[in-house]
Parts: C-alpha cells; sequence; structure tokens
C-alpha cells in the first residue's frame, strides 16, 4: 500500500487519506466535474427535454421540515461559493478555464490560461 502502510498496520482508511491528502483531492475533482455536467445542461436550448427535467416540480406542495436538498440546489450552491455567474457559464471557454481554477483557488478567478 501507499505512504508506508501496510494491512498488517491495521490503520483506518480514512486515517491513510488524511495523511496522505487524497481526500480532497478526489473531493474537488468531483465538484468540477459535477459543475461541468451542470454548464452543459444550462447550455441546451430552453426546449430541450433536459432543461424541461431541470424545471420540472415534482412536488408543487410543500411539507413540513427541512427542503430536502436537490442535486441542482448543490450544483448551484457550489456555483455560488465559487463565485461562478451565469454569464461564464454561458461562455464555454470562460467557463472551462474558471473550472480549472477551482483546485487552486475556489473563489477566486482562475490564472489565464492561453487559448
Amino acid at each position: 500500500m501507499s505512504a508506508g502502510v501496510t494491512l498488517k498496520d491495521k490503520i483506518k482508511s480514512e486515517r491513510v487519506r488524511a495523511s496522505v491528502k487524497v481526500e480532497s483531492a478526489i473531493e474537488e475533482n468531483m465538484k468540477e466535474k459535477q459543475l461541468r455536467w451542470y454548464g452543459h445542461v444550462k447550455r441546451r436550448d430552453p426546449d430541450h427535454i433536459i432543461q424541461q427535467a431541470m424545471n420540472f416540480d415534482l412536488n408543487p406542495t410543500r411539507r413540513r421540515g427541512r427542503p430536502q436538498s436537490s442535486w441542482q440546489r448543490q450544483l448551484e450552491k457550489q456555483q455560488r461559493d465559487h463565485g461562478i455567474t451565469d454569464e461564464e457559464i454561458e461562455n464555454r471557454a470562460q467557463y472551462r478555464r474558471r473550472l480549472r481554477g477551482i483546485h487552486t483557488n475556489p473563489g477566486e478567478p482562475a490564472a489565464a490560461v492561453p487559448n
């Protein structure tokens, strides 16, 4: 195994990932992939079936308690956390550059990438 740890050492996987700092890289990579897909979906034609499904409200009546977190709400929160605007989503090249900067400085614009 990595980091000089073997199965015989009986160290939990969480501790090994924390010491190697792999967990955060995997999580950030997943967030980037989700935001890329979200941008792809948002750029589709408003009449496309994906757009209709994104805007469809399955449960118009509210139940008691905290509302369930949906995929779209999570992505919109990530978008706000990283300071990504709807205009950036529409500009595909700018959006890709911005997403590549998520790993380095969340909330700040990515460094200029040559075209």
